[in-house]
């Protein structure tokens, strides 16, 4: 075992705060060691270990120093061993109010770098608030305004990462109150309603513990949510200094008869980002932004049709951070009516044979192909040249280091609908392993998985998502390929990719999920073949054609379809055309290429449609099915 060196929390002194502060008192704080070693609880603090699957307080040993049953973890001199478990600083909430946490967590000297970082967490309750990976040249700040319930649970959780050596870590957190309500000048946040363009800020009932809309039905609290038929509701973030700031959700299912919601985004009142959370699955909103004093950031909530039954437990805070965060949490495509038929682990293609399920393993350089061989003493595939470093077994896959990809191909053995789906898993030391599925040599997903990289500072929006579950559909006929690749993308350090979590189904049903339809119905869609604009359900004739991978439309229907004059670039039998794209992004609007033939255009949101919706379509189409 190695020990993880940490300066304990600092803790809230509650006898300096006032049983019923006004918004204007907030918390004093004093120095951990003040009650480091005192009895569990003082000041509402804890110092807890994960195992049996649930939190643990340690116990003082004969030393002074806090144990773990067993002997380990354990606190002594302010260094935390934490074996294989994470250990947590846990805080019970006093009393009812808002609260603020701030803090950075690093490592503690240049030993640090030696080891492979750790991860910092805060939870409340069972919920993540933040969580950020933390290096020797990123450490990680983070500022978040959230509520509590009296005797409710923040843990800020430290965790060893790949492995405990070398993990010294510096962590202060803080839990500062507020206000002993969820309203004043001391609160973050402000509550709205919203019919139609008008804002009406709404006053806080301290019976039903929630900002209540006029209509008397819907409401909106830090625990639970209601839009209703008419009211939409906003919940409001001002920002204060100048940095990068997250807006992240949680959505828990409620009544199973309760309608869907729309979630949508906006900074100064421009839209960000928006998605439908459906009222029977869990969801996620998870968007990054860059944040000026004076800023205006809303999550806006509606029901998309309202049943009577659309409330719902949420979570929702904007923080500011520092440093990487993990890769984003946004949920993609939701929502499907399928059965499988048959089901089967990626793994179970790796065989020890070329050939073996229909399955071919290779490197390659400069787009050759290179077989690999198989080594019985490493029971995996690996590349032919003992330069190369390029593997692949049941138990992962190693990108070629010398030439580009490790990849393999797999024949298809019967026709059907396949459904490729779950996760990759890349250790966080790795700068990422861009992987990429094709079927009949043609892109079906791709991602760079992995560890995120930190952007620029002053990148308006964090739209870099790395998305690691694969969930993509494709029409396939036996003898189609699947080809898997895995590319080093800079560094092929710690790239080590489990394949484990990943299964091929055959699916029988509507595999086009809900919330894909939903953003359909919610864009412009212009069939270049059958020369048609799908609007608002309607269909209309379009005159577009495609000349070298590019979309034209005639200036009148542009005019007709976008309500905008756009200027021609080429005359056609005395018919001006402009290229659909140029016209469309000059007006704050996105477009996407989809399945061949149809372009896809909605408002200015990044990753609207992303691989997983994108393989619906494409699949629908070849059915003829997707707007039936």
């Amino acid at each position: 075992m190695r020990k993880i060196c940490i300066l304990l929390t600092i803790g809230m002194l509650l006898g300096m705060l006032p049983a019923y502060a006004d918004d204007s008192a907030s918390a004093a704080v004093v120095d951990s060691y003040v009650w480091q070693f005192a009895p569990q609880g003082t000041n509402g603090w804890y110092n807890v270990v994960y195992q049996g699957g649930e939190w643990v307080n340690m116990e003082i040993g004969s030393k002074g120093t806090y144990v773990a049953s067993g002997g380990y973890p354990t606190i002594e001199s302010s260094c935390l061993n934490t074996g294989d478990k994470d250990v947590a600083f846990k805080f019970v909430a006093p009393a009812k109010g808002m609260v603020r946490l701030r803090g950075e967590v690093k490592g503690t000297d240049s030993n640090y770098a030696r080891g492979d970082g750790t991860v910092a967490s805060i939870l409340k309750g069972q919920r993540e608030l933040w969580s950020s990976k933390v290096t020797w040249t990123a450490p990680a700040g983070y500022d978040i305004t959230t509520s509590v319930r009296k005797g409710e649970v923040l843990y800020f959780v430290l965790n060893k990462n790949g492995n405990n050596g070398f993990d010294w870590t510096y962590w202060l957190p803080t839990v500062e109150y507020l206000g002993m309500e969820y309203v004043g000048s001391g609160s973050m946040y402000k509550h709205f309603e919203k019919q139609g363009d008008t804002l009406t800020e709404l006053p806080y009932d301290s019976e039903k513990d929630a900002y209540v809309a006029s209509d008397g039905k819907a409401l909106i609290s830090d625990y639970q949510l209601m839009a209703s038929d008419k009211i939409t509701l906003v919940r409001r973030y001002e920002v204060q200094e100048i940095g990068l700031y997250r807006v992240f959700a949680e959505t828990i299912a409620g009544d199973s008869r309760g309608g869907n919601s729309i979630f949508t985004v906006y900074k100064n009142n421009e839209k960000v980002s928006e998605q439908l959370v459906l009222g029977d699955e869990d969801g996620t909103l998870d968007v990054r932004m860059l944040g000026y004093p004076g800023d205006t950031i809303d999550v806006e909530v509606k029901a998309e049709k309202f049943m009577g039954y659309n409330c719902i437990e949420w979570s929702c805070n904007v923080s500011k951070y520092i440093g990487e965060l993990a890769a984003d949490k946004m949920i993609t495509s939701q929502g499907y009516a399928y059965a499988t038929n048959s089901k089967v682990p990626l793994t179970y293609y790796i065989g020890m044979e070329q050939g073996t399920n229909g399955t071919e393993f290779y490197t390659t350089k400069y787009d050759v192909r290179l077989p690999m061989n198989y080594n019985t003493s490493t029971n995996r595939w690996e590349t032919v040249t003992q330069s190369g470093g390029g593997y692949i077994g049941v138990n992962g896959v190693y990108p070629e280091n010398k030439y580009g990809d490790s990849g393999f191909e797999i024949t298809v053995a019967e026709d059907g609908i396949l459904k490729i789906d779950g996760k990759f898993g890349v250790n966080d030391a790795s700068d990422g392993v861009l992987i990429k599925i094709n079927h009949n040599g043609e892109p079906l997903w791709s991602s760079r998985t992995g560890d995120e990289e930190s952007v620029r500072w002053d990148e308006p929006y964090v739209d870099s998502y790395f998305n690691y579950n694969v969930n993509a559909v494709a029409k396939v006929k036996k003898g189609d390929k699947l080809e898997f690749t895995f590319n080093k993308w800079r560094k092929n350090s710690n790239d080590a990719v489990d394949i484990n979590n990943i299964s091929l189904s055959y699916i029988n049903g509507d595999y086009v999920s809900e919330t894909t339809r939903w953003k359909l119905e919610n864009s412009i869609v212009i069939d270049v073949l059958n020369k048609t604009v799908r609007k608002c359900g309607v269909v209309n004739p379009a005159d577009v054609f495609l000349e070298n991978g590019t979309t034209y439309i005639s200036v009148n229907d542009a005019k007709a379809i976008f309500g905008k004059d756009v200027s021609p670039e080429i005359n056609l039998n005395g018919v001006g055309y402009s290229p659909l794209r140029n016209a469309l992004e000059n007006d704050g609007r996105s477009v996407v290429w989809a399945a061949d033939r149809l372009v896809l255009i909605h408002d200015g949101i990044p990753v609207m449609f992303g691989w997983s919706e994108l393989s619906e379509i494409k699949t629908a189409m070849k059915g003829g099915g997707l707007f039936e």
